[in-house]
C-alpha cells in the first residue's frame, strides 16, 4: 500500500476501500474578499446547493421567529431569511460555554455580506432593536438572515431567543 505523507496536514480524513480520503476536498470553497473579518463571502455558483444559507422566507404574519440551537463546532444559520426587519426585536441568550458571535447577513443572489456583528458573552443576553444602522448600505425590503459562531471559533456554543415584531 502506498503511503501518503500529507495525511496530517488535513484535519478531516477517513479510510475507504481506495485508501485515505481527504474530507477537506468535499467542503464547499468560498472566495473571501476581505480576509481579516470575513465581511463578504461569495459562493461559487456550482456550490450553492447544500449550504446552510436559508432558502425560504419567514412570514411575519405567522408570528415571531424562535431561535434555539447548539453546535460543537459548526456555524449555525437561521433556517429562514427575513425582510422588513427595521423595528424588530432581537433577543438572544448565549449558553454558558463560550461567547457567541451573531452576524446579520444580507442575502444576495451570489454575494452574502455581513452588515452588522453582535458579540454576546457566555451566559449573557443580547437585546437589540434592529435599526437602519444594522443594514449597512442595504434596504429594509432586502433579504437578511442571522449566522452564529462561537468565540473562539470552532468551540461548542448554544443560543436561544427570538426575533420578534
Amino acid at each position: 500500500m502506498e503511503s501518503n505523507t500529507n495525511i496530517n496536514t488535513s484535519p478531516r480524513f477517513y479510510m475507504s476501500e481506495n485508501g485515505v480520503v481527504n474530507e477537506d476536498n468535499n467542503i464547499p470553497k468560498v472566495s473571501i474578499n476581505e480576509l481579516n473579518n470575513y465581511k463578504k463571502f461569495i459562493f461559487k455558483e456550482d456550490l450553492t446547493k447544500g449550504t446552510s444559507v436559508p432558502s425560504s422566507k419567514h412570514s411575519w404574519s405567522s408570528g415571531d421567529y424562535d431561535i434555539d440551537g447548539s453546535s460543537k463546532s459548526a456555524t449555525l444559520f437561521t433556517n429562514k431569511y427575513f425582510t422588513d426587519i427595521v423595528g424588530k426585536d432581537l433577543e438572544i441568550t448565549a449558553g454558558s460555554s463560550n461567547d457567541v458571535i451573531v452576524d446579520l447577513v444580507h442575502k444576495g443572489t451570489f454575494i452574502q455580506e455581513v452588515t452588522y456583528t453582535f458579540t454576546i458573552d457566555a451566559g449573557e443576553t443580547l437585546s437589540e432593536t434592529i435599526s437602519s444602522k444594522h443594514l449597512g448600505d442595504f434596504k429594509n425590503s432586502d433579504n437578511f438572515y442571522f449566522r452564529f459562531n462561537s468565540n473562539p471559533m470552532g468551540k461548542s456554543f448554544s443560543v436561544i431567543g427570538s426575533f420578534s415584531k
